[in-house]
């Protein structure tokens, strides 16, 4: 069997439900199923750039604890989040 396909794994991703404001603290979410109890997410700010922050903690339709200086403009509702990871 090849060691690499042992790796492999699916990342988690959720849409966000209504618009994020600069410097919230929380992000409302579809749910969190299948994320990690704290982690960095990616996603893309209203103005179409990348956006990265992290949490420290979740309930099922939430992420918690987002870094103060992690949500630097306004993100959109609908928009989809992810992991900060890659396969």
């Amino acid at each position: 069997m090849n060691e690499y396909l042992d790796d492999f794994s699916i990342h988690p991703k959720t849409k966000i439900i209504g618009q994020v404001g600069v410097a919230q603290t929380y992000i409302d979410v579809d749910s969190t199923l299948g994320f990690p109890n704290s982690g960095t997410l990616t996603f893309l700010y209203e103005n179409g750039t990348t956006g990265v922050c992290t949490y420290s903690d979740k309930t099922i339709n939430q992420f918690l604890g987002i870094n103060t200086t992690g949500i630097t403009t306004s993100i959109s509702d609908n928009t989809s989040i992810d992991q900060n990871t890659f396969a």
